[in-house]
């Protein structure tokens, strides 16, 4: 990007911070909707994970944009595509399947912030006596995480199948 792009869309990242710190829509005082508390500093045999993750995250956001930039051009004006299939109706199909495919499993159903809010929530939390404690949709045995094969692997068919379908949707 050129340097006056980049310079514009600083100023306007600063604006929109300053506009969510001063309206503070989620009526927390703070600027996001999730947050992560870890009052430990990562061990050093921890940095490679992170790395590992910042590199397959990499890899799965240039997997998105190259498969939405196909998608796109499949469904932009004066396609084969789009002489065949109203907007109506390809919005409808779109919105049909993404209910169909989404309602089998618990972490697909709810609604994304719930299910980030219950990844990002201590399982303390949720054992809390707190008037509004988190749901964890079954992430916790008590306070203690829970972790299994199964749900390790649900987890992954969730993540896929929102992957999935984001692409078609934004595409």
């Amino acid at each position: 990007f050129p340097q006056k792009t980049m310079i514009r869309a600083f100023f306007a990242a600063v604006v929109a911070a300053l506009t969510l710190l001063w309206y503070n829509p989620t009526g927390t005082g703070k600027l996001t909707m999730f947050e992560s508390f870890v009052p430990d500093m990562p061990s050093v045999y921890e940095y490679p994970w992170f790395v590992a993750l910042g590199i397959m995250g990499g890899m799965l956001g240039a997997l998105f944009v190259h498969w939405n930039i196909k998608i796109s051009a499949g469904r932009a004006e004066g396609t084969d595509f789009r002489k065949r299939v109203p907007i109506v109706a390809e919005v409808a199909a779109i919105a049909v399947l993404t209910a169909v495919t989404s309602f089998p499993s618990t972490y697909t159903r709810e609604m994304s912030p719930v299910t980030i809010r219950a990844l990002f929530h201590s399982c303390e939390d949720a054992t809390s006596s707190r008037p509004f404690s988190p749901d964890m949709m079954g992430l916790c045995a008590g306070s203690e995480p829970m972790l299994s094969m199964s749900l390790v692997s649900s987890l992954i068919v969730a993540a896929a199948l929102r992957f999935l379908q984001m692409t078609i949707t934004f595409g």
